[in-house]
Formats: structure tokens, sequence, C-alpha cells
């Protein structure tokens, strides 16, 4: 199967990649970021061994930035041990 096809995003409010299909997280994540002039977000997003969405904005961050995340467990932990 080929790599999925990825578009770079510069002119718009976030920066890094999307790929095909996944435009909607870009458009999406733009609209909240100028919403909130103080939001900064990172969002990677990896289906099926494939980056599809690798996507930073806001004034905070850039590429290249890490960031610490937290509790993130429990959420992902509710739904998998839910009946």
């Amino acid at each position: 199967m080929p790599p999925t096809q990825t578009t770079d995003v510069g002119a718009t409010t976030c920066r890094g990649r999307v790929a095909a299909g996944f435009e909607a997280v870009r458009e999406s994540l733009d609209k909240h970021l100028d919403a909130d002039p103080n939001l900064s977000v990172q969002l990677a997003v990896q289906w099926r061994d494939e980056m599809v969405v690798d996507l930073v904005g806001g004034s905070h961050l850039e590429l290249e930035s890490i960031t610490g995340v937290y509790s993130v467990s429990k959420g992902v932990a509710a739904v998998a041990l839910s009946p």
C-alpha cells in the first residue's frame, strides 16, 4: 500500500501536515486557535502505522516543541474497560 499523501499546512493558523481526508481536523483546530489567541496546541494522530495528522498551533509552540502529557490514560482506560 502506498504511503498516505500529506499536505503541508502553512497558510492557516496551525502549522504541520495532514493526510488527505483529514483536512477537517486542521480546519477545526484553526477555528479553536482563532477563537482563543492564548491557546497553543500540538496534535498528532497515527492511523494504521501512518502519521495522518501532525499539527501545532499558537504563539507558544513550534513544530519542534516538546510538551508534557498528563493524565490521558484515564479516559482511554474508561472506554476500554466499559461494558
